[in-house]
């Protein structure tokens, strides 16, 4: 999946309150991929108000709704026993366009115990990572809202490793001199 589609997966008007789950092995990039996609300028100029919650684990139902709470500004919502309460605040400002990201959700429980929780505006739209594909099928309604991340081919990821190894090195020897400088 590229960056580009997902983006435009996420900014589509047609569906209100849809879930995209991505999934795949564990170290093939889920995180920083969607991380590059929550952080780019078209997502935070397209969207009020984001979101971001890495799963714990173990799980645990009640830090997860504080983190909830907390990202998706603690004005706004307020932590009662074991749900998310709006405050009337929030509640006159539903309309706006929310994007929240779900990170490592890992079992059908955890989502079962977790879907209760989440904002239910119209304009939300949640993306979940998952190792599993039958986790991501039952997060997202939609088989069309459902990809796998492969990760990268021999040559890119033998490139992306290289390049990394030398801005690595170019740091160092930037570093060194600044430090030679000093004295």
């Amino acid at each position: 999946m590229e960056k580009s589609h997902l983006i435009q997966l996420v900014s589509q008007d047609g569906e209100n309150h849809h879930i995209i789950s991505i999934w795949g092995m564990i170290g093939v990039g889920k995180t920083s991929f969607i991380r590059s996609v929550y952080e780019s300028e078209e997502i935070t100029s397209m969207f009020e108000q984001c979101a971001w919650v890495t799963v714990s684990h173990p799980f645990n139902l009640h830090n997860f709704i504080t983190s909830l709470a907390h990202e998706l500004d603690s004005n706004d919502f307020s932590v009662l026993g074991n749900g998310l309460q709006k405050s009337e605040e929030s509640i006159k400002a539903s309309k706006r366009r929310c994007l929240l990201v779900l990170d490592d959700v890992s079992s059908i429980e955890e989502w079962s115990l977790i879907k209760p929780h989440l904002p239910s505006e119209t304009n939300t739209k949640i993306i979940v990572t998952t190792r599993e594909a039958s986790i991501a099928e039952h997060c997202s309604v939609t088989y069309k809202n459902i990809y796998k991340l492969e990760g990268l081919k021999e040559d890119a990821a033998l490139a992306l490793f290289k390049n990394k190894a030398f801005l690595l090195v170019l740091k160092r020897i930037l570093l060194f001199y600044a430090w030679q400088s000093n004295f």
